[in-house]
């Protein structure tokens, strides 16, 4: 469904992607990740994407029970260690 859909977004488009994108950019241009981080802001959007929306996707067939805000905590220590976020 999404792909059908990307015609409609256009560059001035407010998208959760774009957000991501913009905190992941502003993490890297302050350092956040470290002097040399491997990966851009689309990059780590895209990572931390994957880790949410595969884990729902996993949800919605049974493959994962639970709500997806009891798997929060699990989310964001698995995109931190997706970006190398510094503990």
């Amino acid at each position: 469904m999404q792909h059908g859909q990307l015609d409609k977004v256009t560059d001035d488009t407010a998208s959760p992607v774009k957000v991501m994108e913009e905190l992941i950019h502003t993490a890297l241009t302050a350092n956040e990740f470290g002097p040399k981080p491997a990966f851009n802001a689309s990059e780590g959007a895209a990572w931390v994407f994957g880790i949410v929306l595969q884990t729902a996707t996993f949800k919605i067939y049974g493959r994962i029970q639970g709500s997806m805000g009891s798997h929060a905590n699990a989310l964001i220590t698995a995109a931190h260690g997706a970006l190398g976020v510094p503990k």
